[in-house]
Parts: structure tokens; sequence; C-alpha cells
């Protein structure tokens, strides 16, 4: 249960950053134990989906930066005809050697949970022309919690760049760029927008007259997504800005038609015609977002029977520790075992099986409480959360299941029964300690015949 460190190694990598150069080899510390591709034990097909039909182009490497799927366009962006020409070959290949140093130390700063957001880079692409693009990196994990892989969202920024680097040099070029890029940009001087393009017109769908004079709350609901005030989250970001010089983030703007809509904005601080103002950029990643709530979807749910999986319950038990440490509250779990599952598969059949374990979820789903949390851990084993609930609360689900379970029919398996383990969290206990209890407790329930709740006390 508890997380265990591994040692990740990047290839050896030709490192030129202007002072000389040389070979170089990092090693990425992680969490995990294995490498498996998340591609087994997700749904591969929706994957490939996904990314087929991403706005923004799409990488999956392995631990080892090999990069191991990828559709057309992010193939093309890279000026290459085929996804076959990239697959297999490591992500550093396609970023600038003046970029690889910062690529690995962003990468370990990920594995160790110390970064997330976007970052630049100046990839190369097959003519070995470069351009600027702006990636978000995930950590794919398998079901038991280890990293399996790297997912890469890639845009091309590099028309944003030039239209920044405009502004710092020319009026004249200024107009040219900012008005007629395909991308939304908007000025910025003292928290009031004074310039915007025709872009940025239409995502907002109103025209300049309506958007320049307003702040950004002014064009924001009243919070954002994590709660805070619009107004108090546009002034941090500005102030960021202005203090650091260029700083990225998603933001909910509101449109003049009343809908709602997630954009990544990027702010760089400027001088034009001898003022400070901001350079503003707006992506709208609506449907990122919406790809990434379906990607952790896949990541954090049993594929079979729709619960959640043993990596999201892990999560849970984690979050939910810390809870009772923090207020005292109770904790209690439950673990089913599913008896004589195997004589169903070999008797039966598979689909058989998958069709117990369907309908067994189904019955767990409709018979916990709307506070419980229920999980498959794997094979015939499910997990039931109970936040705020003392052992002696925990059984009597535990029985109340068992009781519903006896009485169903499995249809061609007919009736079937479960065994249950039930244990409390005790104060100061590590999570490794309750999960074994409550094994044991569900192995004592086996062997004293089956079809019974046994708690841990």
């Amino acid at each position: 249960m508890m997380k265990k460190s591994l040692e990740l190694e990047l290839p050896a990598t030709r490192m030129n950053n202007g002072g000389g150069s040389g070979w170089i080899r990092t090693t990425v510390t992680g969490l995990a134990e294995k490498k498996e591709s998340l591609l087994s034990s997700t749904n591969e097909s929706t994957i490939r989906t996904i990314m087929e039909n991403s706005p923004d182009g799409m990488v999956i490497s392995g631990l080892d930066g090999m990069i191991r799927n990828l559709p057309v366009k992010t193939a093309n962006m890279l000026g290459h005809k085929s996804p076959d020409e990239i697959m297999g070959r490591n992500i550093l290949e396609f970023i600038h050697p003046s970029y690889h140093r910062k690529a690995i130390y962003f990468l370990n700063e990920m594995m160790n949970g110390n970064m997330t957001g976007a970052t630049e880079y100046l990839m190369v692409k097959k003519d070995k022309s470069a351009i600027y693009c702006e990636t978000n990196a995930n950590i794919l994990r398998d079901e038991d919690d280890n990293p399996a892989g790297v997912l890469y969202v890639v845009r091309d920024i590099t028309g944003r760049r030039q239209a920044e680097s405009a502004l710092r040099e020319s009026e004249e070029r200024h107009r040219a760029l900012f008005m007629e890029s395909p991308d939304a940009y908007l000025i910025m001087m003292d928290g009031i927008y004074t310039d915007c393009n025709q872009a940025s017109e239409s995502m907002m769908r109103g025209d300049r007259t309506m958007i320049i004079g307003k702040s950004p709350q002014q064009l924001s609901p009243e919070c954002q997504p994590d709660g805070k005030p619009s107004s108090l989250s546009a002034s941090e970001r500005i102030d960021e800005a202005c203090r650091t010089g260029k700083t990225t983030f998603e933001w909910a703007h509101r449109r003049f038609d009343g809908s709602v809509f997630t954009v990544e904005i990027s702010m760089a601080s400027i001088m034009l015609n001898g003022t400070s103002a901001l350079f503003i950029a707006l992506r709208e990643i609506t449907e990122r977002k919406r790809m990434e709530t379906e990607f952790r979807r896949l990541a954090t749910t049993d594929q079979l029977t729709g619960l959640y999986n043993r990596y999201h319950i892990n999560q849970v038990f984690i979050e939910e520790k810390k809870r009772v440490d923090r207020y005292g509250l109770g904790l209690s779990v439950i673990m089913v075992d599913i008896d004589k599952f195997k004589a169903v598969n070999d008797e039966y059949g598979h689909q058989v099986g998958d069709m117990v374990l369907t309908e067994m979820a189904d019955i767990f789903r409709k018979g916990v409480r709307e506070s419980d949390i229920l999980g498959r851990w794997g094979g015939e084993e499910f997990f039931i959360v109970c936040p705020n609930t003392e052992l002696g609360g925990a059984a009597t689900l535990a029985e109340k299941l068992k009781r519903k379970i006896e009485s169903s029919d499995f249809g061609a398996a007919g009736r079937r029964t479960c065994s249950f383990g039930v244990a409390q969290l005790a104060r100061e206990e590590a999570i490794d300690s309750w999960i074994a209890r409550v094994d044991t407790a569900l192995y004592r329930a086996k062997e004293g015949g089956r079809n019974r709740v046994v708690s841990d006390s």
C-alpha cells in the first residue's frame, strides 16, 4: 500500500548550452514499482480517439522517454508525414539541445510532485527548423498507482512568441501580427483592457467596444473554479506577471452571451510606446479540459464494473487518513471477496464471470451509503471505504450487503455469496497495517465457512 521509490534513468543526452558541450546522464526519482503501459490497463481505443480529436498535439512516452503513441497531427506539427517516423524515438530528440537540461529538470520535478502546469520549449522539426511549443506533461499511472508513462499536450506557440516580440519592436508590426492573428490577444494597462484583436472579439462573442475599458473580473464569473473571487485571482495573476515578467494559468471567462468557458492565459510584461503593459494571449481549452477529465476517468475507473479502481482507492485511503489524523473522526473499511468465484469462471466461462462481477458491483452501488466510497480492488475483491464510521456501523452495512447478495439470483451462475472483512483505522496507524488487518479479517471469514462478516477489533 505504501508508495515505494524507484529511480528512473533517462538516456545519456548530448548537451550544448553555449558554454561547452558534453554528455550527461540524469536520474529521475519517481514513486513506482512497475513500468507497465497505461494502455494495457485502460481503454486503448478511447485514448486513441481522444488523441486524434484533440485540438492540440499529444504524445505518450514511456518512462524511458521513448515515444509510444502520437496522432498524425502531432507528427505533422514536427514536419513528419507519419507517426511511424517518430514512434520508438526518444522525446529529447525533438527538443532543441539548449532546452534539454530544462526538460530533464522539469520532468524530475513533475515525477516528485513539485511541478504542474505549462512549460515552453524550443522543438526541432524534421527539416531542422525550430518552433516554440508550450507543453503540459502529466504522469500516467497504472492501477497500482505506479507511473506507467507520460502524456504530453503540445501546442505550437511560435506565432504568439512572434507577436510578443513584435510588440516590443514596433507599432507597425504590432498591428499586423496582433490584429490579424488567429489567436486571441489583448493588451492590458493598469488592470484594464486597452486593446484586443478580432480573434478575442470572436472568442468573447462581442466587439472591441464591449471589451476595451473592462477588467478581467468584469468578463468572468464571480468566482473561479477553485472558489476564489475572480477579482482577487485577477489581481494576484496581474501582480505575478508584473513581478516576474511572465505567467501562464487557467481561467474561467464569461462570454457576452452568458456562457462560461475555460481558457489558458499567458501574460507577458512589455513596454508599449514607453509605457508598461501586459500582452495577454488567450487559448480556449474547454475541449482539452474535457479530454483531461476523460483521461482521469480512465485512469481511476475499473473498465468492467465502472467502480473506482485500485489506484483511486489507494488515494482515498491517503486522503481519508489525513482527515482522521486531523479531526479524530472514525474511518472503517469493508473488504469483500466473492466466494468460489474461480469455479464460476471454470464452469461457466469468463463472460458469465464478468456478468457476476458487474451485477455484484450494482448491488454494492445501490446498497452503500452516499458518503461511502466503493472500488474494485482486483479480481473478485472489492473495497468499501466508510468515512465518519465506527467499526460497528461498517459491520452492520456489511451484514446488510451479505443478506442482499445471498438472496439475489445471478443468472447462469445461480446463487452466490460473499465473505466480508471489516476493520476500523486506529489512531496513528499506518495504512499498510490497517489494510493487513482487514485482509486478515476477510481470511478468517473465508476459513470460517464463507458467507460471513468478520470484524477486526
